[in-house]
């Protein structure tokens, strides 16, 4: 199995731990000669591609896996399709700030028919790491701020496990989108009001400094188990004959949708609540986006 991983920070790190460790498998991974990449590589003692010849090699690769940041993915999987690419790819969330964006990497990949999916973790465990039956009703969620903008990466995996809660992966019924009521910020803690599928959430995103466990209607949710997840995630991309494209097309759209929620928070984080945010400039725009969320 001849696997690729693109870019050297967190994502990457889990992926390339999770097929050294759990699947023996060494993969190649691929970023800028001056970047985390290599670093990583060199960790691991596995193969360094600089991006800039890796295109003339893509279709060697029966999977790659862009663990990249969300400006530079529509880039990456334009560039492999016009390679003629296409086996398998895994994005990690969020596919984009910019919905438009998301939604044109959904398209390509249905329209080039690539075996795909994207990193939410918990939906690759064998069970569910909250009782589907529970009807929760209030989020707690830790961030630090040194890990980044928490709308643009925690925010993707709470609105995921409240789709993953309410069966949205187990009904055969259309996309219903996510709809933010009211937004309120504090001190750098985030009060978000949200329905699903006729549901009410509060999400409370908090910074804390320290290491503190979420928790579901005042209850602990563990931290999923990423060598799992992230070798099942693998193994379900990989699997032609039993590859699952309406699971696929479900995950995609959720995420087309979380794209467009994380574009309006920040949008009315930057303007209604007027303060300084990270990701203040992000619009429509491909150059502005990879500007403000910085690259692997």
């Amino acid at each position: 199995m001849n696997i690729a991983i693109i870019g050297g920070g967190n994502s990457a790190r889990r992926f390339t731990e999770a097929l050294v460790f759990g699947g023996d498998i060494n993969p190649t991974l691929v970023g800028f000669a001056k970047g985390k990449t290599p670093l990583l590589a060199n960790q691991y003692g596995l193969n360094f591609i600089d991006e800039y010849y890796f295109w003339n090699e893509c279709n060697s690769f029966d999977l790659i896996i862009i663990a990249t940041t969300p400006g530079s993915k529509l880039d990456i999987l334009e560039r492999l399709i016009s390679k003629k690419y296409s086996n398998a790819i895994i994005f990690e969330k969020p596919l984009s700030t910019c919905p438009q964006r998301a939604k044109k990497i959904f398209d390509l990949v249905k329209d080039n028919n690539i075996r795909s999916t994207i990193a939410y973790s918990r939906q690759f465990l064998s069970q569910s790491l909250v009782d589907l039956s529970s009807n929760f009703k209030n989020i707690e969620w830790p961030y630090c701020k040194s890990s980044g903008d928490p709308i643009v990466h925690q925010l993707p995996h709470i609105l995921h496990l409240i789709a993953f809660n309410a069966g949205l992966f187990l009904k055969d019924h259309s996309y219903s989108p996510f709809e933010v009521t009211k937004i309120k910020y504090n001190n750098g803690d985030y009060q978000i009001f949200i329905k699903f599928l006729d549901n009410s959430y509060e999400i409370n995103l908090y910074n804390s400094e320290s290491p503190k466990m979420a928790k579901i209607d005042g209850n602990a949710l563990a931290w999923p188990n990423y060598l799992q997840s992230h070798l099942t995630m693998i193994k379900f991309c990989i699997d032609q004959d039993g590859f699952n494209y309406d699971f696929r097309d479900k995950v995609f759209n959720l995420s087309v949708d979380i794209a467009k929620q994380i574009s309006d928070i920040l949008k009315i984080i930057s303007t209604t609540l007027n303060i300084e945010h990270t990701a203040n400039a992000v619009v429509n725009n491909e150059s502005i986006e990879y500007k403000v969320l910085g690259a692997n």
